[in-house]
């Protein structure tokens, strides 16, 4: 029963077979869908960071007043949608890149005889989510950035710019480094995060797959 169990784990996990025409296609894959999942998360998602950020940086007293703001306002809300669209460029390479880091090092792994890791381990999968999260989060901190700058901009100093000329003001300001501010504490936040969340998901599926008639 245990060999049946680890034969089926190994056939649902995201082994992609190693032939050529395979390989020049599945990085793409994981891309894509990555990508597609982070730009539907966002829909939900910006309304409610805006809530938090208002909280946070003392725009508003508390959710209740940030959302008193937000409904009320409808430069607020303008700013919501600016804000959506520069977090597109944070979280859809995001989404892209911790999927496409997770499930290709997973297949070749999977693909390489002589290392003897079973990637299908709760604590396999975490390391390895956690790798693609850290990458992720440190390779889009500067989208990050601007996407806060964005949603904080309570005097609406930048009403009618685009996200390439908040950019621009934020180099002209205070350099070309100030777009990794943060960077640190934004990879450790995310690095257990998606570690987490992958390994969840992961051994779920497989238990349910394996355990459970529907």
């Amino acid at each position: 029963a245990r060999d049946a169990e680890s034969d089926l784990r190994r056939a649902i996990s995201t082994r992609i077979d190693a032939r050529p025409e395979d390989s020049r296609r599945v990085l793409p894959r994981y891309l894509v869908a990555g990508g597609v999942g982070e730009f539907c998360g966002s829909i939900i998602r910006a309304p409610a960071e805006a809530l938090k950020t208002m909280t946070q940086s003392g725009i508003a007293e508390n959710f209740g007043d940030a959302l008193g703001q937000l409904s009320a306002s409808r430069e607020r809300r303008e700013n919501v949608v600016f804000a959506w669209s520069s977090s597109l460029w944070r979280d859809v390479p995001m989404g892209a890149i911790q999927i496409a880091i997770f499930e290709c090092v997973k297949t070749f792994i999977l693909n390489s005889p002589a290392i003897e890791i079973d990637v299908n381990t709760l604590q396999a999968e975490a390391a390895i989510g956690a790798l693609g999260g850290l990458v992720g989060a440190y390779v889009t901190t500067p989208t990050d950035v601007l996407t806060t700058r964005i949603i904080t901009d309570a005097d609406g100093e930048l009403a009618g710019l685009s996200v390439p000329d908040v950019a621009k003001r934020v180099i002209d300001e205070s350099g070309p480094a100030s777009l990794f501010e943060g960077s640190f504490e934004r990879s450790l936040y995310w690095a257990p995060a998606i570690g987490i969340f992958l390994a969840c998901y992961c051994n779920i599926r497989q238990y349910v797959a394996f355990h459970v008639e529907f």
